[in-house]
């Protein structure tokens, strides 16, 4: 890799210097076809295995592949110990995705493993572990002098790189990038993290800093004030939440009581809980009886909502609009026609996580991105997408349309029980409109 002019270039204008690319053991996909998978051909490893191992693809209706990583600066991750499992590489020509992880196959599962975690169990102290979004933040930090930082590869944080940290550190801090992207991750890997019972602490950032930005404008003790400064988990969600709502007018106040009482009532600890409404009532010169009595009629209702749900509107699961929407990706990756029809009848308002994750990568894919490949898609059973693909493709036009439209009916009264069932609990709460909800059953009476 050292002898690549590109890839030195992009960490020359990162700053990261010769011992910290070693460390990490980075590597660079030349800007080739065919290089990686001759090299290993010539090694002797069959192409079945290399196309297995993630480092090759298919080429879709062909025998031939070629390398899955070109034109990227490669990182290796390697687990606690040393086994190298999987790539993540990054674009160094402005092409998407940014990110490419290995497939996942038997070794390499990205939603378990962290970036630099190796090096975490080697080098580090396990007095506390970051978490950061990026590989180059990681980097960066060791270089600086921080040898306890991790990422979890470009993906969104899982519960089982939660209970790696919770395993391995008595304090985790989180250190997203200071954009309301970060925020929204940095709120999510909270709730993850307290899902399992694990406390965290929230590092925050100048909005539009990266750790990456701030460890190299601030050095080791700037980004150590930060760390100092780091709120626990319900500390930082009431200060942000404090900067939505105006406590001087009765409405939002109550709005803003209905949200900390919510978050207070995910506290199990009643001994914690009454810390919390304490401490907060005090800072924020909130009456203290009418937060304690908010929090307890939230976890009463919390409790027992389930109890009184009415039978006749059953709660329909988000996963049911998922697997539609898994059929429509199909469809979509089967021709740009269809994927053209399904995106003028879907809004991005109405996007599942199905299609969020999906369908930004599958417009590259039509605009001309010939890199993007069906491996590259969120699928979980890659080989029968394949067969469905083929078989929408032999069908006739006429077929496919009425089989998509079939889907798109489907999946509109699934959203519509949805809402009805949302509203219902809005009302549960004091919150809905109960006229609104009785047309909705008609209607969707109506329509069956």
């Amino acid at each position: 890799m050292l002898k690549s002019k590109i890839a030195i270039d992009y960490l020359m204008k990162r700053k990261l210097n010769k011992d910290t690319v070693l460390k990490y053991q980075l590597g660079y996909a030349p800007n080739e076809w065919t290089a990686l998978k001759d090299y290993l051909l010539s090694k002797g490893y069959n192409e079945e295995f290399i196309i297995r191992a993630g480092l090759a693809k298919r080429k879709e209706g062909k025998d031939s592949s070629y390398d899955t990583f070109r034109n990227r600066l490669v990182f290796p991750i390697v687990d606690s110990h040393n086994h190298v499992l999987g790539f993540s590489a990054r674009s160094l020509d402005n092409s998407m995705p940014k990110y490419l992880n290995t497939s996942e196959n038997i070794v390499f599962k990205k939603r378990e493993l962290l970036f630099g975690y190796n090096i975490y169990k080697k080098e580090a102290d396990r007095d506390k572990i970051l978490l950061v979004e990026g590989n180059i933040d990681v980097m960066s930090l060791y270089q600086a002098g921080v040898n306890y930082a991790v990422a979890n590869l470009g993906t969104a944080f899982t519960i089982n790189q939660a209970n790696l940290l919770k395993r391995n550190a008595k304090k985790i801090y989180i250190c997203y990038d200071g954009d309301k992207a970060g925020k929204n991750a940095t709120h999510k890997a909270i709730e993850i993290l307290r899902s399992i019972d694990a406390k965290s602490n929230v590092v925050t950032l100048p909005e539009g800093l990266d750790p990456d930005d701030f460890i190299k404008k601030y050095g080791l003790a700037g980004f150590t004030a930060k760390l100092n400064e780091a709120k626990n988990s319900v500390e930082y969600e009431v200060s942000e939440l404090m900067e939505l709502y105006d406590v001087n007018d009765p409405e939002s106040l109550l709005q803003l009581i209905n949200e900390i009482s919510n978050l207070l009532s995910k506290i199990n600890d009643k001994i914690e809980r009454e810390i919390y409404i304490d401490y907060i009532s005090r800072v924020y010169s909130i009456d203290k009886s009418l937060l304690t009595n908010q929090v307890s009629k939230t976890k009463y209702v919390n409790k027992y909502k389930e109890k009184y749900t009415v039978p006749e509107v059953p709660k329909i699961k988000k996963l049911d609009i998922e697997i539609i929407d898994e059929n429509l990706l199909i469809y979509a990756l089967a021709d740009i026609k269809y994927f053209k029809y399904i995106n003028k009848e879907i809004s991005i308002d109405n996007y599942s996580k199905v299609f969020k994750i999906n369908m930004p990568l599958l417009k590259s894919k039509y605009e001309g991105n010939a890199d993007i490949e069906l491996d590259d898609f969120d699928i979980a059973d890659k080989e029968n997408a394949l067969l469905e693909i083929d078989s929408i493709r032999k069908k006739s036009e006429e077929s496919a349309y009425t089989n998509l439209k079939e889907l798109l009916e489907k999946r509109e009264k699934l959203k519509s029980k949805n809402y009805v069932s949302d509203l219902l609990s809005q009302i549960s709460d004091g919150k809905g409109d109960a006229m609104e909800l009785l047309k909705l059953i008609k209607k969707h009476r109506d329509n069956e």
